[in-house]
């Protein structure tokens, strides 16, 4: 039986040259690796100083279900930062902006022609520029008192960690053999989803922006949020993608096709037993 799944697994297969020998359009220059590295400690540091505070008022009266509470709304409100963040970055300013425009503004960019360019880069490279971006939030759960602001303090940690990891939830969107807890959490829906995120690269990619759970994004859709925004703030840019790609659907839409999809998992798991 796994001879008639082979042919079906190889259309959607993507050879190493597909992930690694391509050109690195989201990598990070070597001299900014050493602050990525820092801040991804850093960032570690103090969130391990944060939960362990957290944990200390455990005799707390209602303390499991204020830590949940905030964990929850920690969830969302990550995902509608990120989500604020990828639009803002994909509709206004430039790629020649001192500091945001190469670190944050053109890796969204080049995403959109590249969209498997993500998967071909280290731990570091696709975590710490959102480590060293989201360090004065965790500075701030150091400098509250979790004895009296419990909530606070609980969601500071878990928007941080959400934030901090957004980036590996998006490229276990696009990646071709993402860990398996990472599928576990996909088909959940606990982190982005490969279906869903497949929406934003079948179109002008003006839709679903959120990338860390994607939760926000049929209510934001729903209000056509960021459309309303753009009509009072007109963007800079009418596409995202670059100028090359402008006004060409077959390219808009020649992205959505390097997706892996979920259904294509379940054909190499059930390719695998059955090889076994």
């Amino acid at each position: 039986m796994h001879h008639t799944l082979l042919p079906r697994i190889k259309k959607f297969e993507w050879t190493a040259a597909n992930t690694t020998n391509r050109p690195t359009t989201m990598g990070s220059p070597r001299s900014h690796l050493k602050y990525q590295w820092l801040g991804i400690v850093c960032l570690l540091g103090f969130s391990v100083l944060v939960f362990a505070r957290i944990v200390a008022q455990a005799g707390q009266s209602g303390f499991v279900w204020t830590v949940a509470a905030a964990a929850l709304v920690s969830m969302l409100l990550s995902d509608l930062l990120s989500g604020a963040t990828h639009w803002m970055c994909d509709r206004y300013g430039s790629e020649t902006m001192p500091v945001l425009g190469p670190s944050f503004i053109k890796p969204f960019r080049d995403h959109h022609t590249d969209p498997m360019g993500i998967c071909g880069h280290s731990f570091v490279e696709t975590n710490g520029n959102a480590s060293i971006v989201t360090l004065p939030l965790i500075g701030l759960g150091l400098f509250l008192n979790p004895s009296d602001s419990l909530f606070a303090v609980t969601l500071i940690l878990g928007t941080t960690t959400g934030l901090f990891l957004t980036n590996q939830f998006h490229s276990w969107a696009h990646a071709e053999r993402p860990p398996s807890f990472a599928l576990v959490l996909q088909r959940y829906r606990i982190v982005l989803g490969r279906e869903h995120h497949r929406r934003h690269h079948s179109g002008d990619f003006d839709t679903n922006y959120c990338i860390t759970t994607g939760w926000m994004n049929p209510l934001l859709e729903k209000l056509k949020f960021f459309k309303r925004v753009e009509s009072i703030i007109k963007p800079t840019v009418q596409c995202s993608a670059p100028a090359a790609t402008v006004g060409t659907s077959r390219s808009f839409h020649a992205t959505a096709r390097h997706m892996p999809t979920e259904s294509d998992d379940r054909l190499h798991h059930r390719a695998r037993r059955h090889q076994a």
